[in-house]
């Protein structure tokens, strides 16, 4: 990826992130207009709800990353890349 195209590429990476992250929380939304589904399953939809915080705020992360002086920003992205990597993902 060079400059240009892969800035392109990070903004794309998070507007897709924000999409997702407001699907995963319409479905909780969803999910929470069930009385039978929060009284039985409240861990989850709090997790749900969790993973729908966590997708909304990488998108800030990578806008800073694209943005004039956001170059540490980009370390931490290649840091959490390396995360993806490690003996974690393979258990």
């Amino acid at each position: 990826m060079n400059g240009t195209s892969g800035h392109a590429h990070v903004r794309v990476a998070a507007d897709v992130l924000l999409e997702l992250s407001e699907d995963v929380e319409a479905l909780g939304t969803r999910l929470c207009a069930d009385a039978n589904v929060i009284a039985n399953h409240l861990r989850e939809l709090q997790a749900i709800d969790l993973i729908a915080q966590q997708l909304r705020a990488l998108p800030g992360l990578l806008g800073d990353a694209v943005s004039p002086g956001g170059t540490r920003f980009m370390i931490d992205i290649d840091m959490l890349a390396s995360r993806f990597e490690g003996p974690a993902v393979n258990q």
